[in-house]
C-alpha cells in the first residue's frame, strides 16, 4: 500500500497533467483521466502505453458502463477500483481485438472461395 506522502505526489502529479491537459485542449476526458491513473499506478503494458489512443476509448465505455461520470470520481476510486476497471477495459478490448481477426479471416476465406486461382 502507498503510503500518504506518495498518495500526495500522485494526486498533485495526475491534477497538474490536468491543468496541462485543459489548457492545451480546452477539454478534458474522463477517460483521460483514468488512463493517467493506469499508468501512475504502474498498471499498463508498454504495448497498452504504445496504443494509448485505443485504451482512452475503451476506457471511455467502461467508465460509461459503470456509471462513471467525473473526473472527481476518478480521483477518488481505490487502487482496486481502478485495477477493476483496467481489467474490464483489457477484457472489452481482447474482444475486439479477436472480432477484428475474425473479421479478417473471413474476409480472405470469402477471397479465397470467389478466385481461388489467384488466392492460392
Amino acid at each position: 500500500m502507498k503510503t500518504g506522502l506518495s498518495q500526495k505526489l500522485l494526486r498533485n502529479h495526475i491534477r497538474e497533467e490536468m491543468y496541462c491537459r485543459l489548457g492545451r485542449k480546452g477539454k478534458w476526458k474522463m477517460s483521460e483521466f483514468a488512463f493517467f491513473r493506469f499508468m501512475s499506478l504502474n498498471l499498463l503494458t508498454q504495448e497498452e502505453k504504445e496504443n494509448k489512443t485505443e485504451i482512452i476509448s475503451v476506457t471511455e465505455q467502461v467508465l460509461d458502463a459503470e456509471g462513471i461520470e467525473c473526473d472527481s470520481k476518478i480521483a477518488k476510486l481505490s487502487e482496486e477500483k481502478i485495477i477493476q476497471i483496467l481489467s474490464e477495459v483489457r477484457k472489452r478490448r481482447c474482444k475486439s481485438i479477436q472480432s477484428e481477426s475474425e473479421n479478417v479471416d473471413e474476409e480472405e476465406k470469402e477471397e479465397r472461395e470467389e478466385d481461388p486461382i489467384t488466392a492460392t
